[in-house]
């Protein structure tokens, strides 16, 4: 705009200007190029952080430093986005104490970074998601609890592993009936503990394939879902294991079956045409992942605290579906305010996100879906020639890709991707390639291919 154009020819006109004049120039073109050209605001970030260490202005030098951040961070350069705002935390600090500046102004800065490295861990969290994807239909389902079983879960947390077990057990088994033969789906589950008023309240996000695998290598697609399979079969499964695992259940199994005989709430409703596609699987990942990170709740959420009391709101669900929100607010005592965030720790080395079906070690490494990749009936979400992706269905392809940033199969010749022809152990071909009307073929014969002892 004309703002910009006339600031940078100030700059670039010859004109003698003060430290803090050129500062000021170069501090507006940081912030007025950050959204549209982000290599002139990195190189207007640079001239703001030199000009500020140079005279002292820890605030400005701190912006400069958060805006090469947020350059790099949306480059994908997290490593050199984070080094850039812890940088600019370490500036921030030594603010403290200093009459210049407000404290005020100081915890605003800090804020504005802590939200910004959050940001940052959640993309990190979501492309590692992502990454091991296939480029496949999905569907986002949430596996819910009753609140009669909510403390159980609370005073016994390794009751969390059951909740796991349970949703992914039932998906396998609603999405392969009335198929014959075996279909594995690739299933990857979430856990949140929070509901939107802070309470309790576990539940499981599962992104899970809309169809799956047989052994042959094929992949079937299953869009129909029976939404009351769905929900009998997670209710019969989750209350069996709940049986074998809290003594004296078997009264509060047979009332709840009573109570829900249409089984437990299961949210499973496929998005609408508009939010279809691999754009907006992306954009569903991000948002199982964010919960990952992020507190229970916001300090914007937060309206005021009078030393003994803290009141905040929240936008509850109402309805029977769900889909419409109404805003509520709630004051409680500090203390039990501190207890109800809290509860959400986990136990140290908990895993809050885990894989079963296609999308387990074991299912990544795993012959059907081997034979899948070598058909071209499979592919990762992100395609590795465009995107320098993790490659999980072989450990030894990740970890190489990973250290060395090269992928050992793709051809450094014509850059197409190589398929595993022969696996050899001591010499001896523990699996050959299938030949047409042959099928697989195992062999121990020895191989003349210069194998020493």
């Amino acid at each position: 705009n004309h703002k910009i154009d006339s600031l940078e020819t100030m700059l670039q006109s010859g004109e003698r200007l003060s430290d803090e004049q050129r500062l000021r120039a170069c501090k507006d073109l940081m912030w007025g190029y950050l959204q549209t050209d982000g290599k002139r605001s990195a190189y207007y970030a640079e001239q703001v952080i030199d000009i500020s260490h140079k005279k002292g202005y820890a605030n400005s030098e701190a912006d400069g430093l958060r805006i090469l951040g947020l350059n790099f961070f949306g480059r994908g350069d997290y490593d050199t986005a984070l080094g850039y705002f812890n940088r600019a935390l370490d500036v921030t600090e030594t603010m403290r104490g200093n009459k210049r500046y407000k404290e005020s102004d100081i915890d605003d800065n800090l804020s504005a970074l802590y939200g910004s490295i959050g940001n940052l861990y959640n993309m990190q969290r979501a492309n590692a998601l992502a990454e091991r994807m296939f480029d496949v239909p999905h569907r986002h389902v949430i596996f819910t609890i009753p609140d009669v079983l909510r403390h159980f879960f609370l005073e016994d947390r390794s009751l969390l592993n059951v909740l796991f077990e349970a949703a992914a057990q039932t998906y396998k088994i609603v999405i392969g009936q009335g198929f014959k033969g075996s279909l594995s789906p690739g299933i990857i589950c979430v856990l949140h503990t929070f509901s939107r008023s802070s309470d309790w309240n576990p539940h499981v996000h599962c992104l899970a394939t809309e169809g799956g695998l047989t052994k042959w290598g094929s992949w079937y697609n299953r869009p129909y879902i029976p939404y009351s399979n769905l929900c009998l079969t997670y209710q019969d499964i989750l209350l069996k294991k709940l049986r074998r695992r809290i003594p004296d259940f078997a009264p509060i199994d047979k009332a709840l079956r009573q109570k829900y005989p249409k089984g437990f709430n299961v949210e499973a409703a496929p998005p609408p045409k508009s939010l279809q596609g691999d754009h907006n699987l992306k954009k569903l990942v991000k948002y199982v992942a964010r919960y990952l990170g992020r507190p229970c709740i916001g300090t914007s959420r937060i309206d005021s605290y009078d030393g003994k009391t803290v009141s905040f709101h929240y936008d509850a669900h109402i309805g029977k579906t769900g889909n419409k929100t109404e805003r509520k607010s709630e004051s409680i005592p500090a203390v039990d305010f501190l207890l109800r965030l809290t509860q959400h720790i986990q136990e140290p080395h908990f895993v809050m996100v885990r894989y079963f079906g296609l999308y387990s070690t074991s299912g990544l490494t795993s012959e059907p879906v081997a034979k899948a990749f070598r058909k071209g009936n499979l592919h990762m979400l992100y395609d590795p020639s465009r995107h320098k992706a993790r490659l999980y269905h072989c450990h030894w392809r990740g970890a190489m890709t990973r250290i060395f940033n090269v992928d050992p199969l793709i051809c450094p010749c014509c850059h197409e991707q190589m398929f595993a022809i022969y696996y050899i152990i001591d010499g001896r071909t523990v699996w050959d390639p299938p030949i047409k009307g042959q099928g697989k073929r195992f062999s121990a014969k020895p191989l003349n291919w210069g194998y020493r002892e």
